[in-house]
């Protein structure tokens, strides 16, 4: 065997083992995968719209951050989006937290959410918050003309309550 079809070898069987990896890595996420915490009806009710099935995303994690996932359920008017992000390091979560803070105690539109936790603010349609490792905000954006310049602060708020209830 010559050392081209070796090396061939070796990286068809690291390939096989990671493909072979994936069904597990997907059902081992499934249990705290973010887009599960609501139904749609909870999200639809909530909002007053009615939401399709979320498209997800995820990456994997780098070289500074943690794992992250996006859920966006698309409804008539708006669309709803679950974003967490995952840091593992602490010192990363530290500086992450001091950034978030200094953003948003510097914007006007923006006020602390105590309810929901220490590290929790409301700005813009947007609900953020940084607990432990991970950070994670509720948000929703207009997709219709009649959907603009609508307050939806105590729907989301309730919607983030209820969200963040949950294990």
């Amino acid at each position: 065997m010559t050392p081209a079809t070796r090396r061939l070898i070796a990286i068809a069987a690291s390939v096989c083992c990671c493909l072979g990896m994936l069904p597990w890595s997907a059902s081992a996420y499934a249990a705290s995968d973010p887009c599960t915490a609501l139904t749609l009806e909870e999200i639809s009710q909530g909002l007053g719209d009615t939401f399709q099935a979320p498209i997800r995303t995820f990456a994997p994690g780098g070289k500074y951050k943690g794992d992250y996932v996006s859920c966006n359920y698309t409804g008539k008017t708006l669309t709803f989006e679950i974003k967490q992000w995952q840091f593992p390091w602490p010192e990363l979560r530290d500086r992450n937290l001091r950034t978030v803070e200094a953003r948003y105690r510097a914007n006007a539109q923006s006020s602390p959410l105590p309810d929901l936790g220490a590290d929790a603010w409301w700005v813009n349609d947007l609900v953020d918050r940084i607990d432990g490792p991970y950070e994670t905000y509720l948000a929703v954006y207009p997709t219709a003309s009649e959907a603009y310049q609508v307050n939806r602060r105590d729907k989301l708020v309730a919607l983030a309550k209820l969200y963040f209830s949950r294990p």
